[in-house]
């Protein structure tokens, strides 16, 4: 603060602007502090999420015209709200995608029932060829990028390692048509830049290259190229070529949802700053007769600058002519803010139908969590299943075998959670004329590994000579219990004279009797 002699020397100056009428000036100065100190605290963070909600509001009343919008909108929400994450990575990690794959019969010809023609090269090169497009890999990406997006359009490319994808925006593209199951897709080449020709494939190149044929061309629609069977689209949404050949993502409602926690969490912020804060004021001296000011503005608003940068964070100085009281404004914030968080939180995830409880939240029933889990996953091999066995049952279709079988894929309505019992159920099926490779892909073998590591391992390893059955009371009987006897083996000096197989119970005692196979 400023000594006496400061005071001094500016009280002419002081009445020289008090008499040329600046003291409303003054006045002014000192209150603009106050305002830029309360605007420091409200942050315009409110005010900013409830234009994000207007405009969402706007675009999801006209969702099927505004799908690509609210794609990109999910996409950033993906990337920074954890919420939205945990539930979109929830819904494509569900499955277990495995998968196995058999032939299929031509019946439309008179002697396609008959099978007998299939070898075991027809059945490798399916399932080689199968292997190339990484399932596995892939097939988790179509899921959560069509879960988020709405509509996905992805351009198969073979490499000498095996099929890759180019992924096209939703911009660019639409839906075309749908063949045996598939979603074909069209792409606007108006929208292509010739900079980036080089790295599109072939077919879109010459699309470009020779501009837009005549309308005789089915290939074509106005600027759109109809791209053939190496595009395909992926959508949950099945209105999606009645509505422009765009479908809308199955959580588009979280948008709303996320924009009330992102307002929830801004305003326990603004809490959180009116806790910690603290004021230190400054008082201007004024005449203890008149009231006029003893100090100008602009010295006020250095003394102001040099108060502040020797306070800690969290301490705001304030320069003022009025009494300040010492005010606490611990709690003077929103008291329910982190009520208010909870309460947003708990409605984004009645908006996904998830529960709270799977992701750390209070639950009063584990079934509550179990029954929602297999409600998802039923939605799961409801949706996604069907329409990605209808793909890859397309990608088999251009399998050429020696003797010209067709073979489809079945993809298992696995997911993680009912995996051991799925498995059991396979495996107990067996028993009654099941498939053995079904129950071999639930445990997570692939249709080409199932092959090869079982002819490896009794051709190549011999493995049952390799794995012998060590003697155990339970793999011996008695007899085999005396030839060991009479070889001077250690398992025979170790079994007492006259007890041999096994006990009758699984508790024995001295006086157990045991079963003796050798009577």
């Amino acid at each position: 603060m400023a000594n006496n002699k400061d005071f001094a020397k500016l009280r002419s100056l002081i009445s020289d602007k008090l008499s040329n009428e600046q003291s409303p000036y003054a006045y002014k100065q000192y209150a603009k502090v106050i305002a830029d100190i309360t605007s420091s605290l409200t942050g315009g963070g409110t005010t900013l999420s409830s234009i994000e909600r207007n405009r969402v509001s706007s675009l999801i009343n006209n969702i099927d015209s505004n799908a690509n919008d609210v794609g990109n909108m999910l996409s950033t929400l993906y990337k920074t709200n954890g919420s939205v994450l945990s539930i979109i990575n929830y819904f494509s990690s569900l499955l277990t995608y495995n998968h196995n794959i058999y032939p299929s019969p031509d019946l439309k010809n008179k002697d396609g029932h008959k099978m007998d023609n299939i070898t075991i090269s027809d059945y490798l090169v399916a399932s080689q060829h199968l292997e190339n497009y990484q399932l596995k890999f892939y097939m988790p990406y179509f899921i959560r990028e069509t879960l988020i997006r709405g509509t996905t359009f992805f351009y198969e490319v073979s490499t000498s390692s095996g099929v890759a994808y180019i992924e096209f925006p939703a911009s660019m593209c639409k839906i075309s048509y749908i063949e045996d199951g598939v979603y074909r897709f069209m792409i606007d080449i108006s929208k292509i830049r010739e900079n980036m020709l080089p790295y599109l494939p072939k077919e879109i190149q010459t699309a470009y290259t020779n501009g837009i044929p005549t309308e005789e061309n089915k290939n074509w629609n106005g600027n759109y190229y109809m791209v053939g069977k190496k595009g395909v689209a992926f959508t949950f949404d099945p209105s999606a070529l009645k509505n422009g050949g765009i479908g809308v993502s199955p959580f588009s409602s979280l948008l709303l949802d996320a924009i009330d926690v992102k307002k929830s969490k801004e305003n326990v912020d603004v809490k959180d700053n009116i806790d910690a804060l603290r004021l230190i004021h400054g008082k201007i001296p004024t005449d203890a007769s008149s009231g006029t000011l003893l100090m100008a503005p602009e010295e006020a608003a250095e003394w102001q600058k040099v108060i502040n940068s020797g306070l800690p964070n969290g301490a705001v100085a304030i320069v003022s002519p009025f009494q300040l009281d010492n005010i606490s404004l611990v709690n003077s914030g929103n008291a329910g803010a982190y009520d208010t968080v909870s309460d947003a939180q708990k409605q984004m995830f009645k908006s996904a139908s998830v529960p709270q409880g799977m992701f750390g939240g209070e639950t009063t029933s584990s079934n509550i969590v179990k029954l929602s889990i297999i409600k998802d996953a039923s939605w799961i091999f409801n949706t996604a299943v069907p329409l990605f066995t209808n793909y890859y049952n397309s990608v088999l279709s251009n399998v050429k075998t020696e003797s010209n079988a067709k073979w489809k894929i079945k993809i298992l309505n696995q997911d993680f959670f009912n995996k051991k019992e799925q498995s059991t159920l396979l495996k107990d099926a067996i028993t009654l004329g099941g498939s053995r490779t079904d129950y071999l892909a639930s445990i997570d073998m692939e249709p080409l590994e199932i092959y090869t590591k079982l002819y490896t391992e009794q051709h190549v390893l011999d493995i049952d000579s390799l794995m012998e059955p060590k003697p155990t009371s339970y793999t011996m009987s008695g007899s085999n219990q005396s030839d060991s006897k009479s070889k001077g083996s250690k398992s025979a000096k170790l079994q007492p004279s006259g007890e041999v197989g096994r006990p009758v119970t699984d508790n024995p005692t001295d006086d157990t009797d045991r079963i003796n196979d050798s009577n």
